[in-house]
């Protein structure tokens, strides 16, 4: 019931939250008709109480789906990406960034209305406004688009009850990530993003350095809506 409630204050009908866990969760064995059963602990691997539920379902079926369809690249993203001066990948990628940037209006979206925004239609209506994730999306459509090894990145502040999102793009392995290629990076990009390593891997995060130190990373979102820890 306080699933359905909280759905239905969200918008989203219940029939069609059944149908998003049945395409994405696959978990529908334990579902007895209308009702859906959840063994949180089986599939979340942690204790949730019954005030968690509706954040914990939301979280982690509805926006991997949102996240994978919003962030299609479809003609006006790919009409941007061909205005791009042709040159080495990351000064492309550096000219995305800092132009979208500069053209970018911070606008919270409406308490009972989070979500993240379409990106065709952004570059459609050239009207550039939103909060963390619409940024965050924007650029995680453009490196699909290019084929570039990306993630939406899901994390919590330390210091303050709140949370963020941001783009970030696997570079190389560690030990490929040489001294030039750092100079490389820097030079494309020198303010307001963070290299870093995760276990073999070197990522840029599109998150200036001293924002990330600040936050703990709890979930990844791939190109392919799979949402990982």
């Amino acid at each position: 019931e306080q699933i359905a409630e909280y759905l239905n204050n969200q918008g989203v009908r219940y029939n069609e939250f059944i149908q998003d866990i049945t395409l994405n969760g696959k978990i529908l064995e334990e579902r007895d008709n209308n009702t859906l059963y959840l063994n949180l602990q089986k599939h979340f691997e942690q204790n949730i109480s019954r005030s968690k539920y509706e954040d914990t379902i939301k979280s982690h079926y509805i926006t991997m789906v949102e996240v994978k369809d919003s962030t299609k690249p479809g003609k006006f993203t790919l009409q941007y990406i061909s205005s791009i001066p042709p040159q080495s990948p990351e000064l492309e990628l550096a000219y995305a960034y800092y132009d979208l940037l500069d053209k970018w209006k911070y606008l919270n979206d409406n308490a009972d209305n989070d979500h993240f925004a379409n990106v065709e239609n952004i570059f459609k209506s050239n009207r550039f406004n939103g909060d963390c994730e619409d940024f965050a999306s924007m650029l995680f459509a453009i490196c699909r688009a290019k084929k570039y090894k990306s993630r939406i990145c899901l994390a919590k502040n330390k210091l303050k009850n709140s949370g963020h999102i941001w783009a970030d793009i696997e570079l190389c392995s560690n030990r490929n990530f040489t001294s030039a290629l750092r100079d490389r990076i820097k030079k494309a990009f020198p303010r307001e993003i963070t290299v870093y390593d995760e276990d073999t891997l070197t990522y840029l995060a599109f998150i200036g350095e001293k924002d990330y130190e600040h936050y703990i990373v709890t979930n990844h979102i791939d190109t392919l809506g799979h949402l990982t820890r």
